[in-house]
């Protein structure tokens, strides 16, 4: 996904992985639905932390007050961001066309304008909505596609 967002071939990505690989990879747009293993929060103070406060030796506390330090997923009971849901769904409106990869999820926010295309092995809530359903494992179609 890093490699398409460079050649200029991908504009943002949507994700509900937690994981932060995105970014890691060198997605630079990405939103984070359920938040990521970037976004920490102190329980007690509620200030946010970069990835790097996990860095430290033992349990992360907060360096301003002193609480406990707890991943953004955790800390928000799998709850969703709203800042990531806007930038979602202003991201798709403005699409050219969206790929989903690997989700059985279903998004009301896919513009019925906009073309869809779907990588996924199994039959999704996508496939009524998606032009092209394409039934492999997405790292075989982007391996052989996107290098």
């Amino acid at each position: 996904m890093a490699n398409l967002e460079k050649s200029g071939h991908l504009d943002a990505v949507v994700t509900t992985n937690v994981d932060y690989l995105h970014e890691i990879a060198g997605n630079t747009k990405v939103a984070d639905i359920w938040y990521s293993f970037n976004q920490n929060y102190c329980t007690k103070c509620g200030h946010e932390f970069s990835i790097d406060i996990l860095n430290q030796a033992g349990v992360p506390y907060c360096p301003i007050c002193g609480g406990l330090i707890s991943p953004g997923p955790t800390y928000h009971h799998i709850g969703t961001s709203k800042p990531a849901i806007q930038n979602a769904i202003d991201w798709m409106d403005q699409a050219d066309m969206v790929i989903v990869i690997g989700s059985n999820g279903y998004y009301d926010r896919i513009n019925d304008n906009v073309p869809l295309v779907q990588i996924n092995p199994a039959s999704t809530e996508f496939d009524r909505k998606a032009m092209l359903n394409i039934r492999a494992n997405a790292d075989d179609v982007l391996n052989n596609y996107v290098n």
